[in-house]
C-alpha cells in the first residue's frame, strides 16, 4: 500500500537541500550526502531527488 511506504517527498530541488521535507521522511542533510556520494553525483547537479519513509530514492540530475 502506498500510505505504508509513504509519499515520496523532495529532499533536493535544483541543487538546493530542501531542509523543511527532511523531517517528514526522518532524514538528515548527511544521509543525502552520502546517498548522493554513492551514486557519484554533485548537489550542485542534482534537479530533484525525492524519498520516502522506506528510503527509496529517484534521483533526477540536471540536463547538460
Amino acid at each position: 500500500k502506498a500510505e505504508e511506504k509513504g509519499l515520496p517527498v523532495v529532499v533536493v530541488s535544483d541543487g538546493q537541500y530542501v531542509y523543511s521535507n527532511f523531517s517528514i521522511c526522518k532524514t538528515s542533510k548527511s544521509l543525502i550526502d552520502s546517498i548522493l556520494a554513492e551514486e557519484r553525483i554533485h548537489i550542485s547537479d542534482v534537479m530533484l531527488m525525492t524519498l520516502d519513509k522506506s528510503g527509496n530514492k529517484v534521483i533526477i540530475p540536471k540536463e547538460g
